[in-house]
């Protein structure tokens, strides 16, 4: 597969701070502080660092064409390669003529070095491979641009800085300094789609000085580019589809896109959520690249049985943060993180840290790292405590450890909720318990979706009048969460659930749920949301759009004769909300030309009505 162009973003990092990438999402990238390839390039000495299956090396090699075809001295070399053998045997083919004219010359050039954590495995020695750049290098080391790449678990920050900053300084020179707008505006035809204020992000530290910066995580329209490159005929679908299916932090990394386009192209659909996190721990407990030394100190059952031991140990812990291998000894980085030896001692070294280094792991802050999404570490946990009961565990054992008499209220754990969730999917009695006790808890965790009509039907049932009486507050009731647990064959326990609890947010949700659904067999309750004039306009409209999704032809023409008996009563935001449903096929161009004209005008300042729809 070519390389395929994302416009990836990197975010410097300090010890104690770790990567948000909703930062950047809600205020902008360079608010953020993040930076892209356009201003990496403007930085002397730069450290990338990434988790497994980040395409850092994918990354580096473009840069290093991109640059050359803009007649930049640059050049990809792997540091295992360098350390070993030099400059040399590590250059491409054809590339050693063209080193020596930049090395003899006097323009500036562009190293990527690829990448530390490979060069570890092989027992090559980073600092060999710094000494070797520069003692070939020579005078002409001031005039090199370097950037070398690591997995964050192998990145030894206080040795590595200091070996880059002994045998590869930067000076600040008048001359680079000068040259670097000019480099800029060169380079920038490289970067497209780049507002002004991207163009012109300045890091806060001089560019001489080393930056340490990691890979931010994909965004929707970043994998979908990518899906659509590997052979997705259809990216929006494929991009709602994982919304629906409640994946999307599984797709933040190319690997992962790749694995999930990969499933979709063979299947058509995604599976259930449980199923589709269970193949991406597979798939990411592999090691993709056949290259690296370490692909067979592990089994893959082994590795599956030390990522369970693992995430049983951080959850029950309370934690979600493991000491890195080779990590930071400062005792201020790494307080609160799990030492991986304490869970697997009967482990050596070496399968320890080939197991950290796979991609189910992430970085955290240095010293640290996590599983890479926190929905990985509560399923691999209830994992092993279904392999605990299958091992013969004794039940009230297990009862003892994930349920509590609270102030003589029965409840979950709350460390053990989202792993409780999970392991009701295997077991009936969990299940039932939980409903029992917290019914939401199989709500807001797990798979709704994968439990049995029967389960689901009680839960709605328990969650209808538990929040009736109080007990659940609005708050906890996630609209995104019924969504997961919609099925036609929930019409009657919805019907039950809506008698059952006359709260206007509640019958929201509910009217979500079917909307999602779809569900059919809910007409008459349909029907009567639209109509009531007690409800409020965003409740009417979506019984209006559940009505549509659902088929209902006979309610939507009534909605849309009810809508044009008396235009003038219509709200501004009701008007628009309706004509959005129900045109063109209920109503026609001159109804909706009718209830823009008659229709309430919206109040100053607001957003309701037809202008902001349109």
């Amino acid at each position: 597969m070519d390389f395929v162009e994302l416009h990836r973003w990197f975010a410097p990092i300090s010890k104690d701070q770790e990567l948000n990438p909703e930062i950047g999402t809600h205020w902008g990238s360079r608010l953020s502080g993040w930076l892209d390839w356009s201003g990496l390039l403007q930085r002397r000495r730069v450290v990338v660092l990434a988790e497994a299956a980040s395409g850092k090396s994918e990354e580096f090699r473009n840069q290093a064409h991109q640059l050359a075809a803009l007649s930049r001295p640059s050049f990809y070399l792997r540091i295992e390669e360098l350390a070993d053998q030099g400059f040399e045997a590590a250059l491409g083919p054809g590339e050693a003529q063209e080193y020596e004219a930049w090395r003899t010359g006097s323009a500036e050039g562009w190293f990527f070095l690829d990448s530390i954590d490979e060069a570890r495995l092989n027992r090559k020695s980073f600092e060999t491979a710094l000494k070797r750049f520069a003692r070939e290098s020579g005078p002409a080391l001031e005039r090199a641009n370097i950037f070398i790449s690591c997995r964050v678990t192998d990145w030894r920050n206080d040795d590595d800085r200091r070996a880059i900053r002994e045998w590869l300084p930067a000076h600040r020179t008048a001359e680079l300094a000068t040259n670097k707008v000019d480099e800029a505006k060169l380079l920038d035809p490289l970067f497209e789609d780049r507002s002004k204020s991207e163009q012109m992000q300045t890091p806060e530290t001089a560019t001489h000085e080393l930056l340490v910066a990691q890979i931010v995580p994909l965004e929707a329209k970043q994998s979908a580019a990518l899906a659509s490159a590997a052979g997705v005929a259809d990216p929006e679908k494929f991009s709602a589809a994982i919304a629906k299916a409640g994946l999307e932090a599984f797709r933040q990394r190319p690997g992962d896109v790749l694995d999930l386009a990969s499933y979709w192209n063979t299947h058509k659909a995604f599976g259930s959520l449980a199923a589709m996190v269970d193949y991406g721990i597979e798939r990411k407990l592999a090691e993709h690249d056949p290259h690296r030394p370490d692909n067979d100190t592990l089994t893959p059952a082994k590795a599956r049985q030390g990522a369970e031991s693992l995430a049983a140990s951080l959850t029950l812990g309370r934690s979600f943060t493991l000491r890195a291998p080779g990590g930071e000894s400062d005792p201020s980085l790494v307080a609160g993180a799990v030492e991986p030896t304490r869970m697997l001692d009967e482990w050596s070294d070496a399968e320890r840290n080939a197991l950290l280094r796979r991609g189910i792991f992430a970085p955290s802050t240095f010293g640290r790292i996590r599983f890479h999404h926190r929905a990985t570490q509560e399923y691999l946990t209830a994992r092993w405590l279904d392999r605990l009961l299958r091992d013969g565990c004794p039940r009230a054992e297990m009862w003892t450890l994930i349920f509590a008499e609270r102030y003589g209220v029965a409840t979950v754990v709350p460390s053990l909720r989202p792993a409780a969730a999970w392991l009701a999917l295997w077991h009936t009695d969990v299940c039932d318990e939980i409903i029992r006790r917290e019914p939401i808890v199989l709500m807001q965790h797990g798979d709704p979706r994968s439990l049995d009509i029967g389960s689901r039907g009680r839960i709605l049932g328990a969650l209808a009048k538990l929040h009736a009486e109080g007990e659940i507050p609005d708050t906890s009731l996630d609209s995104r969460n019924f969504a997961m647990f919609a099925d036609a064959h929930l019409a009657a326990d919805i019907t039950r659930a809506w008698k059952a609890n006359s709260h206007d947010d509640f019958r929201f949700i509910l009217l979500r749920l079917i909307k999602d659904g779809p569900i059919s067999g809910c007409e008459a309750l349909l029907r009567e949301a639209s109509k009531s004039k007690g409800s409020r306009s965003y409740r009417r409209i979506v019984a209006v759009e559940a009505m549509k999704a659902c088929g209902d032809l006979v309610g939507c023409r009534q909605a849309a004769r009810d809508a044009m008996a008396n235009p003038g009563r219509l709200s501004a935001y009701m008007a628009a909300g309706l004509a959005q449903a129900l045109y063109p096929n209920f109503l026609s161009t001159d109804d909706l030309l009718r209830l823009l004209t008659e229709a309430k005008p919206p109040p100053p300042s607001s957003t309701d009505g037809f202008a902001y729809s349109i």
